[in-house]
């Protein structure tokens, strides 16, 4: 269906990567006064290796080192933030999987499920999080997403 396409190039203009909220970066010791000083490093990539480090005398240093998809290694004592949303279609295998064996309906444009109102893929199958951003829209991986998601889903059952 061309709405479900349309809905598709929708969310994916809307969805903001890299947001932070602006309760993070309030105030002298807000987020971008820390990067500002120094004293934070702000990388947005996805860790593609860590390693725990050792120190001179062999004992765990309590840093890691990290490589990062852009092609740089860090080497860190904290790791603050480290959270994101990837473009994929979430659940890998398994997923590919149920789809297959379930004969469950998805967007031909971008592998997305297809889910009614309710956000029921199949009988005793709802969706929520990325899964439901079709129906639900670019806020469905968030909290308010998960809100929504379990409003939808409930009205199924009491509605």
């Amino acid at each position: 269906c061309g709405c479900r396409k349309e809905r598709g190039r929708i969310i994916a203009r809307e969805r903001i990567p890299g947001t932070v909220t602006s309760a993070v970066n309030r105030g002298k010791d807000g987020l971008q006064y820390a990067i500002a000083r120094g004293a934070v490093q702000w990388h947005q990539a996805e860790i593609i290796k860590k390693a725990y480090t050792a120190g001179k005398d062999g004992e765990d240093s309590g840093q890691l080192e990290l490589t990062l998809s852009c092609g740089d290694t860090l080497r860190v004592d904290q790791v603050l933030l480290a959270t994101g949303f990837g473009k994929k279609v979430p659940g890998g295998a398994m997923l590919q999987d149920l789809i297959q064996c379930g004969n469950l309906q998805v967007s031909e444009f971008c592998g997305y499920p297809i889910v009614d109102e309710h956000l029921q893929w199949k009988k005793r199958i709802y969706v929520a999080g990325s899964l439901a951003e079709l129906e639900v829209g670019p806020s469905a991986r968030n909290i308010a997403g998960a809100r929504l998601a379990a409003e939808r889903i409930l009205q199924a059952f009491v509605g």
